[in-house]
């Protein structure tokens, strides 16, 4: 198990004795008790992942006490959050990352190269880096699936998107042709209906937030809506592939 995410779902449960104890007793000693490889951590290690929570603002130390040996971890309202997000919030990174990559199909590795580097530079507080990356793996996911449709297209006969597509050099131009066809593209209830808000309403929102970051003097990109993006990402990209997958295994040879 992820000791970051261990160590939070214990902070969360009531009534838990969470001092620190000199890095020996009290939390540590729950720890070890939720999972047995803590066993091998050395206080060093131990002390690590403390840090790597508090730096990232999802816990403090309540230092009331006179004694450090009394001196209580205890969750911020933020690390609060990110145990109620589970999975898909950027703040807790190992679940995170894992779902992205299990998301995010072999022969599309760029987009996860790029969603990785956004996450490590939201993680390192350079949010205008991370949404920059965040919105260079969205077009490069979104302009597979453009293609996708055009081959699914030409396999049910003669239209124009593929040659209007090929004329089209910027990305919003090209987003703008693909809604127009996607909304005239009759598919499955179960395909379309559960992703038609998720891939161009997000995708919007993410390319709209990513030209932006780009003119950084007149916009500024807060924490927050970092997060917002990178938290909605994971499930945004489940629709594209989702669709992505149904027009390559139901196009016509």
């Amino acid at each position: 198990m992820d000791p970051e995410l261990t160590l939070l779902r214990l902070l969360a449960e009531p009534n838990g004795d969470n001092r620190l104890g000199r890095g020996e007793f009290y939390l540590w000693e729950r720890l070890r008790d939720a999972d047995a490889a803590f066993v091998t951590f050395t206080r060093r290690r131990r002390y690590q992942v403390l840090w790597s929570l508090l730096s990232r603002g999802l816990i403090f130390l309540e230092i009331g006490d006179s004694s450090p040996d009394n001196w209580s971890v205890v969750l911020t309202e933020r690390g609060r959050a990110a145990l109620a997000n589970g999975v898909l919030d950027p703040d807790v990174p190992v679940p995170y990352i894992e779902n992205l990559r299990a998301t995010i199909p072999d022969d599309a590795a760029v987009v996860l190269t790029y969603a990785e580097e956004a996450h490590r530079s939201y993680q390192a507080q350079c949010y205008f880096s991370a949404v920059v990356m965040l919105g260079v793996a969205s077009e490069v996911a979104m302009l597979a699936l453009f293609e996708s449709l055009g081959r699914y297209l030409d396999g049910l006969g003669a239209n124009t998107f593929m040659a209007q597509l090929e004329r089209k050099r910027m990305f919003a131009e090209r987003f703008e042709l693909f809604r127009r066809f996607w909304s005239s593209t009759s598919l499955p209830r179960d395909i379309k209906d559960n992703s038609d808000v998720w891939i161009n309403a997000v995708a919007e929102i993410i390319r709209k937030h990513r030209n932006e970051a780009g003119h950084a003097i007149t916009v500024t990109i807060d924490r927050a809506t970092a997060h917002m993006l990178l938290a909605i990402f994971p499930e945004y990209l489940k629709k594209v592939y989702t669709v992505d997958n149904w027009l390559r295994a139901n196009t016509p040879a």
